[in-house]
C-alpha cells in the first residue's frame, strides 16, 4: 500500500460540501456513469518528467486518487517520462497503467514568459510547431489505449495540451485543471483561457483570480489556503 507523504490543498480535495466523489461538483457532461457497477477509466495528462521529483500538480493528484481509493475509478497517468515513479505513492488498484509519451507543453503563457514580447512570426511557429506535435501525440496515445478505452480526461496543468486533443480526438469529456495565472490584462492570455474553455466540459480554478481570465466559465473551489495562518507562520 502507498504511503500519504505529501501534503494538499487541493480544491476537489477539500471541498466539504462533496464528501463522496469529488467529481461530482462537475457539470453533468462531466459526470461519468458505467451500468453494472463498472469502474470509471480516467485519464490523467500531464507533464511530468522527474517522477523522484513530484511537482505540486502531481503531487496533489498523488493525493487526491489515495483520498478516492480503490472501487469507482482506475487511472491511467501519462507524462513525459519517469512516470513509473509514481506508481510508489498511488494505490496500485487505482493507478492501474503510467504512459511515458513524450508530448509538446506550452509554456509560452507561464506566468514569467507570458509578459515577453512576441512576434506575430514566433507565434505561428510555436502553434505549428505544437500542432503537428500533438497531432502526433494525439494518434500514439490512441493505440496505446486501443485495448482499454478511457471514459473521462483531465488534464492537471494548463500547461500540458495532449489531455485535450485525446478528448476532443476520442470524443470524451474532459476536465482541465488550471492551477497557473493567467492575467487577463494580456490579449493572449485571454485567448488561451478562451481556448481551454471551448476544449473543456468543465475548467477547474482554485480561486477567483485564476478564475479572472475565463470570464465566469470555470468552476471556482477554493484551495482551503487560510491566508491568516499562512501570515502568522512567517
Amino acid at each position: 500500500m502507498p504511503r500519504e507523504i505529501f501534503c494538499t490543498n487541493h480544491p476537489l480535495l477539500t471541498r466539504r460540501e462533496v464528501p463522496g466523489d469529488p467529481f461530482d461538483c462537475l457539470p453533468q457532461g462531466c459526470r461519468v456513469t458505467l451500468a453494472g457497477g463498472k469502474s470509471i477509466h480516467l485519464l490523467i495528462v500531464s507533464n511530468t518528467d522527474r517522477g523522484s521529483f513530484i511537482g505540486g500538480a502531481d503531487r496533489d493528484w498523488v493525493n487526491l486518487l489515495n483520498a478516492i481509493g480503490p472501487g469507482r475509478y482506475r487511472v491511467t497517468w501519462v507524462g513525459n517520462r519517469c512516470s513509473e515513479e509514481l506508481r510508489k505513492h498511488v494505490d496500485e488498484r487505482v493507478l492501474i497503467r503510467t504512459i511515458d509519451l513524450p508530448h509538446p507543453c506550452f509554456y509560452d503563457l507561464a506566468p514569467d514568459n507570458a509578459y515577453r514580447p512576441k512576434s506575430k512570426w514566433l507565434w505561428t511557429k510555436i502553434i505549428v510547431s505544437i500542432s503537428l506535435a500533438l497531432t502526433r501525440s494525439s494518434i500514439q496515445l490512441r493505440r496505446a489505449l486501443r485495448d482499454d478505452p478511457v471514459d473521462l480526461v483531465l488534464t492537471n496543468t494548463s500547461v500540458v495540451l495532449l489531455g485535450a486533443s485525446f478528448a476532443k480526438l476520442m470524443r470524451r469529456p474532459h476536465v482541465w485543471n488550471v492551477k497557473e495565472y493567467l492575467d487577463p490584462r494580456l490579449k493572449a492570455c485571454r485567448r488561451f483561457a478562451n481556448l481551454i474553455t471551448r476544449l473543456s466540459s468543465a475548467v477547474v480554478v482554485p480561486s477567483r483570480v485564476i478564475g479572472d481570465a475565463f470570464n465566469s466559465g470555470a468552476l471556482v473551489i477554493p484551495d482551503g489556503g487560510d491566508v491568516e495562518k499562512i501570515k502568522s507562520s512567517v
